[in-house]
């Protein structure tokens, strides 16, 4: 009877430390997104909108084009345009 309850005890906590295992796993997926760099400006859309802006589109084209908001097309045009007004 005693083996029996020490064969138990052991896989229950081989049981244990498997599922303390899993549960920990999650956070260091978790962490993992902190370490990815900043987007350059060129990959957030600036960019894109600043080259469609030059080609003559209206903002209102620019957002339905990328799939973004109006008001931040114009913001963006407006920190060009604040940009080059500065470089001149």
């Amino acid at each position: 009877m005693t083996n029996y309850i020490k064969v138990k005890e052991s896989e229950f906590d081989e049981k244990l430390r498997l599922v303390e295992e899993k549960r920990a796993a999650p956070a260091i997926v978790q962490a993992a997104p902190e370490t990815v760099p900043a987007k350059m400006p060129e990959e957030t859309g600036h960019g894109k909108v600043e080259k469609l802006y030059k080609q003559g589109f209206s903002p209102a084209q620019i957002a339905k084009v990328l799939k973004i908001e109006l008001g931040q097309v114009e913001l963006i045009i407006n920190m060009l345009k604040k940009k080059q007004s500065y470089q001149q």
